[in-house]
This record gives C-alpha cells, structure tokens and sequence, in this order.
C-alpha cells in the first residue's frame, strides 16, 4: 500500500501529489496540482482509485470572483480532464469522498463554509446532482450511505442506490451546527459552540444512536476541537487551546 500526501515547493509555491510505500523504500511524484498562496495546500482535496486521482482545486478571495474546478488525473496515460467548475466569489470545492463510481463534495462562497452545498459527481454518466443545501459536514456509512447535518435542522440520512433523504436527527440549541463521523455502523458526531441560538453552548463528543447522542463525552469551552477521523475501530480526534495541542480522544 501507500500513503498519499500533498508537498509544497517554496521557491515556486507549486503543490503535487506524492505517495509514499508503506515500507518508505518507495517514494515518486504523481502530478501536479497548482500553485497555492501563503505557504499551504489547504486549497486542494482529494480522493483516490486504481485508476484515477480526482481532486479540487479552490483558490479563493473574498472580495473576487474565482473558478473552483473538480479535476481528474489518469494514473495510466497521465491526462488531466476537468469534470466541474463553479464561478463566485471566494468559490470553493472542496471535502471530497467517493463511493462506486460517484464523487461527493462540498460547494461554498463567500456565504460561508456552513452554508455550502452537497453535490455527487457521476464519473461514467458525467453528471452532478445535488444532494443538499446548507451542509457544515457530511460523512459515509458502510461507503453506501451518505449522513450529512444540514445548518440549523438536523442530520439526514441519504442513500446513494435510491436517493432518497431521512432525517434522522432534529437540532436543539445544543446541536444546530456540528461534524461528522461514521465507521462501518457507528455514527460519531461533536457540536460546534453557536453563541447565536445559546450562549455558552454544552460541546460534546458522541453517539449517534437513532434520534439521540449517547455516550456524550463534553468538553471544556476554552478548548477548540478538531475534525473527526476514524481509525480501524475508534474515533480520534485533538483538542487545540492557549497552551497548543492537546491529547487525542477515542471512543
């Protein structure tokens, strides 16, 4: 196996995709994404088959209109094809997953990250369909079925095969905004701090259990969580505050 990773050259600002053999003997450049202001490739996401890699490429002001594109690599012939764009300002995509022969990812302006659009890319046919509006985070279930918490509503279930949209969670004032994480069953989910429906906001770490969070495990406010991930068989995730970064949790 490998382990894939973005370099950024800083004397030309050029980020590339590199892989690395799990054993380290075995280290290549595959392509070039682009170049990418202020010292990062936080503007490129993406996700990779057998044969292709398809990644985003949003590099955004603002006060300017800019052209988000969704792009695909052939590992084989080496060609670059572009499958979607988006114009506006501060356009981004961005949050990339596949399943089957669908890529999903996420659409934002200068609205905001929590107000962006769920769409799902169909490689054989071409086309993009949207899932959602208004979607702070999203993950995959048993790579066949997409969860998503919609802004301000609650956490829907979506079903790849037959489209359809569940929801299975309402918000509270706890729970309007929050991110995602699923393993093969298990739902994981943590709040974000939303002074605008209830100051000083109960952040959690949880279960999603049916209609419920169970199995909360609350955090101190001063503290700022990071993103999900999921291991083989645990959720881990860091906690930032004044002092740096702090340990990692898993239920």
């Amino acid at each position: 196996g490998y382990i894939y990773y973005i370099g950024y050259d800083t004397n030309n600002y050029e980020c590339s995709l590199y892989r690395i053999s799990a054993s380290g003997s075995e280290h290549e450049m595959i392509c070039k994404l682009g170049k990418a202001p202020e010292n990062s490739n936080e503007y490129y996401s993406y996700v990779i088959t057998d044969n292709y890699v398809i990644y985003s490429e949003s590099i955004g002001n603002s006060d300017k209109k800019n052209t988000a594109v969704l792009k695909l690599y052939n590992l084989k012939n080496k060609d670059t094809e572009t499958l979607y764009s988006y114009e506006d300002n501060n356009a981004k995509i961005f949050d990339l997953k596949i399943t089957g022969e669908n890529i999903l990812f996420r659409q934002a302006n200068s609205d905001g990250l929590f107000e962006s659009k769920l769409y799902s890319y169909d490689v054989k046919k071409h086309a993009t369909e949207l899932i959602s509006d208004k979607v702070c985070s999203y993950a995959l279930r048993n790579d066949k079925n997409i969860i998503y918490w919609k802004s301000y509503d609650g956490i829907y279930e979506n079903s790849v095969e037959s489209k359809e949209n569940v929801k299975i969670y309402s918000s509270n004032d706890d729970t309007m905004l929050g991110f995602i994480a699923c393993s093969n069953e298990k739902c994981y989910v943590y709040n974000f701090s939303n002074g605008a429906y209830k100051q000083g906001t109960d952040v959690f770490i949880g279960i999603l259990d049916k209609d419920e969070i169970s199995s909360k495990i609350y955090v101190k406010r001063e503290k700022l969580i990071m993103p999900l991930y999921m291991g083989s068989d645990r959720v881990i995730m860091s906690l930032f505050d004044k002092s740096g970064r702090g340990i990692g949790y898993s239920l």
